[in-house]
């Protein structure tokens, strides 16, 4: 999507809604600042706390089933717990609203970036000033000096809320986008948040308890875990990516061998596993429906004599002339398959027997007609076909009933189309090169 492109109904929303929200935790972040008076944050601390959040983020990495995963919440409620809610929630609106634009440089579209900034900004200030509240009014401590039963209550509700928000916005903004958002409670998004969480405590307690240098080791070592964490998460990524690659290569693979055993290979037609796999579907499905269905057999004449003659390798030519012909005068739906040596199966789902039978002999009429002088200028072919129609029975009794009408055409002269008889094993009706027989 190119820069100058229009956006989407579901971008519009997006974009709508997330400015709507900005406008909203504005709102709030300056009644906040006047409930609760903080205290000025200087220009080199609040520097540092949104220098530390721009990095916290970039630390993440995008997970194909979790969104974007990141140690942001260290920075986010770290700033909480060692300025206050209203402080925190500014400089992490700030950064937040930042860190997006650097989508430019991929070509997403400026209105786009601004949506993602906005909703960002204002999903992050909405988190930060609801949970902080809620641990000011569980009596939490600003800034936070220790970690003990006191303050367990309020670090533990402050998490909860924080993330239980975080979550509703983020389908809220998912929904407008059009995207389907994640349902419940992930095991995954939720210890990582509850992990974040932890080590926002610890790094607040840190800076107010310990020393300047203790302090700046600890960020130190902090962050250095957070770049490690990011590439091993990227390393995952890749790493996973690439088994799901292996693992289409050989899903297409095994198909390929799949369809290689479903056919066969001198005419290219299905083969006879496949036939009977399909027969079996086909007589349930006409069971299902009500539907009609008929199956011939179709074998071509004194075969073993073309082989003889005219060697091998015009017999399989004249196999694999044999089988497009066959392809070419039946319908899409109708099954094609080599039996076995000379000798194919037809199947016709929702054809009576008749215009089975007038198929069967459009294909006899089709190969007694092939040129394959060619291939020799003495061979000619004929075929002799046995229809039956499926009366009920189990597939294994209509593929029978065919054999026997082939068999009726092989008797009777050959070059001949024979249908079994209703409810008979023996056949009648035969069609020659002229019709229908008397």
């Amino acid at each position: 999507m190119s820069a100058r492109a229009a956006l989407a109904p579901a971008e519009r929303r997006f974009l709508a809604l997330s400015a709507m929200l900005f406008a909203l935790a504005v709102a709030l972040l300056a009644y906040s600042w006047q409930a609760l008076a903080p205290r000025p944050v200087g220009v080199i601390e609040g520097l540092g706390f949104l220098a530390f959040s721009l990095f916290a983020i970039f630390c993440g990495f995008r997970h194909p089933d979790f969104g974007y995963v990141s140690f942001d919440r260290v920075a986010q409620f770290g700033a909480l717990l060692m300025l206050d809610p209203a402080n925190a929630a500014a400089v992490n609106m700030l950064a937040s609203f930042l860190y997006p634009w650097q989508r430019l440089r991929q070509g997403e579209p400026v209105p786009l970036v601004l949506a993602s900034a906005l909703g960002n900004a204002a999903m992050m200030g909405l988190v930060i000033l609801v949970g902080g509240l809620v641990y000011l009014g569980l009596a939490g401590e600003l800034p936070l000096g220790a970690l003990d039963n006191r303050t367990l209550l309020p670090l533990l509700g402050m998490a909860v809320v924080a993330h239980v928000l975080n979550d509703l916005l983020m389908a809220l903004l998912q929904y407008a986008r059009g995207q389907r958002a994640r349902r419940g409670i992930d095991n995954f998004a939720f210890s990582i948040e509850m992990l974040s969480f932890v080590v926002a405590a610890l790094f607040a307690v840190i800076w107010a308890r310990g020393t300047l240098l203790e302090a700046t080791l600890f960020t130190a070592v902090l962050c250095l875990g957070m770049w490690q964490l990011r590439h091993l998460g990227l390393l995952r990524l890749q790493l996973e990516s690439l088994v799901d690659q292996r693992t289409r290569d050989l899903r297409r693979k095994s198909d390929q061998l799949e369809q290689l055993t479903l056919t066969d290979e001198l005419t290219g037609l299905r083969n006879r596993r496949f036939a009977e796999l399909r027969l079996e579907e086909e007589v349930e499905g006409a069971r299902r429906r009500g539907e009609g269905l008929c199956v011939a057999l179709g074998d071509l004449d004194h075969f073993k004599a073309i082989n003889d003659e005219h060697s091998h390798a015009a017999g399989d030519e004249a196999l694999r002339r044999v089988a497009t012909s066959f392809h070419s005068h039946t319908r899409r739906e109708d099954v094609v398959a080599r039996y076995g040596g000379e000798e194919f199966i037809f199947l016709f789902p929702g054809l009576a027997l008749d215009d089975a039978a007038t198929t069967c002999e459009r294909l006899r009429a089709a190969i007694e007609a092939l040129n394959l002088r060619d291939v020799d200028s003495r061979l000619s072919l004929s075929v002799s076909f046995g229809v039956a129609e499926w009366q009920g029975e189990a597939a294994t009794d209509l593929l029978r009933r065919a054999d026997r009408a082939l068999y009726a055409a092989k008797n009777a002269g050959r070059n001949r189309v024979e249908r079994a008889a209703r409810g008979s094993a023996a056949p009648v009706d035969t069609l020659g090169g002229a019709g229908l027989a008397p």
